[in-house]
């Protein structure tokens, strides 16, 4: 542990600080994806219905 500077007295609390650090990003890295596929489904659900209302003649369009 002396070679990467977890020695010490500070030693307990700068493990608690890293192990805390790497749940943040962990954290992150979730919350990153699920806005992800939040965006990815959304724009699906957008893209359905304006193939509706193109086929519907809503705005003017379609055959």
């Amino acid at each position: 542990m002396s070679d990467v500077g977890l020695d010490g007295p500070e030693a307990a609390r700068d493990i608690s600080e890293l192990r805390s650090l790497r749940d943040a990003f962990n954290e992150a890295k979730k919350t990153a994806g699920l806005t992800i596929v939040r965006m990815l489904v959304t724009g699906f659900v957008l893209a359905l219905l304006a193939g509706a209302f193109v086929k519907l003649k809503v705005f003017g369009g379609g055959q």
